[in-house]
C-alpha cells in the first residue's frame, strides 16, 4: 500500500533527523519515541494542548500502528 510506504519513509526520515540532532544531547534529554498524528490535537478553548487527553489517545493507539521509536 502506497500510504504505508510513504508513512514508513516519513517515519524513517524523521527518526534519522532526530538522531542527528540528538548526538550532542545527554541520554535523558533524547527523544525515545514519537507518533505521527494526522489530526489536530485536543485543545482547550484557549488553544492549549490537553496533555492528559493526548496521553490517553497515545495509550489507546493500536500496538501494530505504534511507532517503534528511533533508538
Amino acid at each position: 500500500d502506497a500510504d504505508r510506504t510513504d508513512h514508513a519513509r516519513l517515519r524513517a526520515t524523521i527518526a534519522a533527523e532526530i538522531n542527528r540532532l540528538s548526538v550532542s544531547l545527554a541520554d535523558y534529554k533524547r527523544i525515545t519515541d514519537f507518533m505521527l498524528w494526522n489530526e489536530e490535537l485536543p485543545k482547550t478553548s484557549t488553544k492549549k494542548v490537553l496533555r492528559p487527553q493526548v496521553k490517553e489517545l497515545a495509550a489507546r493507539w493500536p500496538e501494530s500502528g505504534r511507532p517503534t521509536g528511533n533508538s
